[in-house]
């Protein structure tokens, strides 16, 4: 029988949804999946969990985070891998 929010108690679902997220984050980033670990955890504090969704928003790729074309998102200013105010293009401030 398939999980479901029906079939299955709150602890239950999110238990198995947590880890069928961490095998996808196992196999398409391997290199995060530590992180995620921590955020289903809840070891990870707030500004590794925000980076942990954006990663994942985009594709689990670091580069597209920085140049995020979603400033509507509410965690947009939030976002790691910025540029920090006085770096240049050439990554000297």
């Amino acid at each position: 029988m398939k999980l479901t929010p029906q079939t299955a108690s709150p602890s239950e679902f999110i238990a198995h949804k947590r880890a069928e997220r961490l095998q996808q984050v196992a196999t398409d980033a391997p290199s995060k999946l530590n992180l995620f670990k921590r955020v289903y955890a809840g070891t990870a504090s707030p500004r590794l969990c925000v980076k942990a969704f954006c990663i994942e928003c985009v594709g689990y790729n670091e580069a597209a985070v920085r140049e995020c074309t979603a400033p509507a998102c509410p965690l947009w200013n939030l976002r790691p891998f910025q540029k920090s105010a006085g770096e240049t293009e050439g990554g000297a401030a």
